[in-house]
């Protein structure tokens, strides 16, 4: 369930992608895709704490997920979104 939200507002913002008719803006968009998640992944390994474990830095992943499902939920079960 919370895979389908997720594809639906990815698919909401990806309407560009499939309205583009010029190739290069197309071009842009997807590097600059690539680009803020790579800079989002350096920034998650940067920002972990030394001495954590991996069973640690797992749940607390999860959680996070689990948050962001709950608040789009909640938006959405008073529709606000």
């Amino acid at each position: 369930m919370f895979f389908s939200l997720l594809a639906d507002i990815i698919g909401k913002n990806l309407d560009r992608f499939r309205k583009a008719d010029n190739f290069k803006e197309r071009k842009i968009a997807i590097y600059q895709a690539i680009f803020w998640g790579i800079c989002g992944i350096i920034s998650l390994i940067m920002y972990i704490p030394p001495g954590l474990s991996f069973v640690q830095i797992t749940s607390a992943i999860i959680v996070f997920f689990l948050i962001i499902y709950l608040s789009i939920r909640t938006l959405k079960y008073f529709k606000i979104i």
